[in-house]
């Protein structure tokens, strides 16, 4: 306990000198920086992560490189912090781009995807200008160009001020892999007693997954259907056809037939593509408010279901 609050005031102090020097320039935000960053792996060093990530954090706000993004990840990480964490890696491999060695991409990549499961999305709906706090740390200001994102299955405090003022203060929990969607809204008289409640909505429903399956199935009844009457009508006319050559006053039906077995063996196509595309949907059809389209492909040698979305 007694290192804890000893590392907590040498990082305040450190903070107290970058606001000393708000309003330097140059080398003197450089050093500092450099001093901040210092502090963050001694603090990684000494397994106390809350205060590496602050270190590392003021050290990127100081002087900001994306460079410093990756200790941001691994230090919130550490902390459990995984909706940070999660953030810190995707900025840093946008921001660092074709300079990132590949074998650091690479792992960085695993610790996003590993991640995922582990992080749920929240949508805030608020005026323009709201600022949101989730946890009591500040998570960006209204309106944001993507979902905020907070460790799955975890309650969390949110508060979200308009022009310093509060306008909402609740809990809220979202499972990982999934998303929710907060919405404020704004009181009509100030003197009110209470607000309503906000509406929290849960992540859409599998919707192409059923829709895959539904043509799957229509698909089975129509070769059902087709390869019923192709059989039917094969069974009549097959004791006056030799070899499958059959009499000129035949020959309609036995076209019929030939048509009949050509479109079971498409509807058994799609029946065998619906399901399967179903099926794959079933287990990675986003949740997170993403899209998947799912669109009809056909050729002159194939036919089937093109699926497009984010897996």
């Amino acid at each position: 306990m007694e290192k804890k609050i000893i590392q907590t005031v040498f990082l305040a102090g450190i903070f107290l000198l970058v606001s000393s020097v708000s309003e330097a320039q140059g080398d003197d935000r450089k050093v500092m920086a450099k001093r901040l960053f210092e502090a963050g792996i001694n603090f990684f060093d000494q397994e106390n992560y809350e205060s590496a990530a602050e270190a590392f954090r003021e050290a990127y706000r100081t002087r900001p490189s994306w460079k410093i993004l990756y200790n941001i990840g691994q230090s919130e990480a550490a902390e459990g912090r995984y909706g940070l964490a999660m953030e810190a890696f995707q900025q840093y491999l946008v921001d660092g781009k074709d300079e990132i060695p590949s074998e650091r991409r690479e792992y960085v990549l695993k610790e996003i995807k590993n991640l995922r499961e582990l992080v749920g999305q929240v949508v805030i709906k608020a005026p323009a200008g709201s600022v949101v706090y989730i946890d009591k740390v500040f998570r960006g200001q209204l309106p944001g160009n993507k979902p905020i994102l907070v460790v799955g299955g975890k309650t969390h405090d949110l508060l979200v001020l308009k022009d310093e003022n509060e306008i909402l203060r609740r809990q809220f929990s979202v499972w990982g892999g999934k998303g929710i969607r907060i919405k404020v809204g704004e009181l009509v008289n100030e003197e009110a007693e209470s607000e309503q409640e906000p509406e929290q909505e849960e992540s859409p429903e599998r919707v192409w997954t059923w829709v895959a399956y539904g043509v799957g199935g229509a698909a089975t009844l129509g070769a059902i259907i087709t390869g019923s009457i192709a059989l039917s009508k094969r069974a009549m006319i097959t004791p006056d056809c030799n070899d499958n050559v059959c009499p000129d006053r035949l020959k309609d039906d036995a076209d019929t037939v030939d048509a009949l077995a050509v479109t079971t063996d498409v509807f058994i196509s799609f029946a065998v593509v619906g399901a399967a595309a179903g099926t794959v949907l079933y287990f990675f059809e986003p949740e997170w408010f993403g899209e998947v389209s799912v669109t009809p492909s056909a050729g002159s040698e194939h036919i089937g279901l093109a699926v497009g979305g984010r897996f």
